[in-house]
């Protein structure tokens, strides 16, 4: 299983499986939506939580964490001058559980999840219709475009 995360403003995060076929013919596997969430920021707490079960759990094994590089842009520094970020805090706090549970933990720039435009994502990859929207479906395609280039998963 993977865990792609996108922080920002709002933490959006999909559990991804991979899963064999079923048809002789087609061997490729399936990836397939398992989980999903989204948290406020500043919910720093209650992400962890969240998150420390799921890489901790008995039930669970995450082979890769997927988080966005995040980065905070000139035009957008002046904004935040002076304010406390979360966002750090919680990478800081998910790179920190990745290594308690031994799961691996990659950046990938945010501009990949442009490799999967929605023309794209509707024709290759069945979304749930409730997964929150934008960030959990964010770090889907954060997830997808990873799995993909690494050819970890084929579309």
């Amino acid at each position: 299983m993977f865990l792609a995360i996108d922080p920002g403003e709002t933490v959006g995060v999909v559990s991804l499986e991979l899963r064999e076929s079923v048809h002789l013919k087609d061997t490729t596997p399936s990836l397939h939506v398992v989980k999903y969430a989204q948290f406020e920021t500043e919910a720093v707490s209650e992400y962890v939580l969240w998150l420390y079960p799921e890489l901790m759990g008995r039930f669970t094994h995450y082979e890769l964490v997927i988080i966005e590089d995040y980065r905070i842009y000139q035009g957008l520094g002046n904004l935040h001058t002076g304010q406390r970020l979360y966002t750090p805090e919680l990478i800081g706090a998910t790179r920190a559980l990745c290594t308690l549970a031994k799961v691996p933990c990659v950046s990938v720039p945010a501009s990949w999840k442009g490799k999967w435009p929605p023309a794209r994502l509707k024709a290759k990859f069945s979304v749930p219709d409730n997964l929150p929207r934008p960030h959990a479906l964010d770090a889907l395609l954060l997830g997808l475009a990873h799995l993909e280039k690494e050819g970890l998963w084929t579309p």
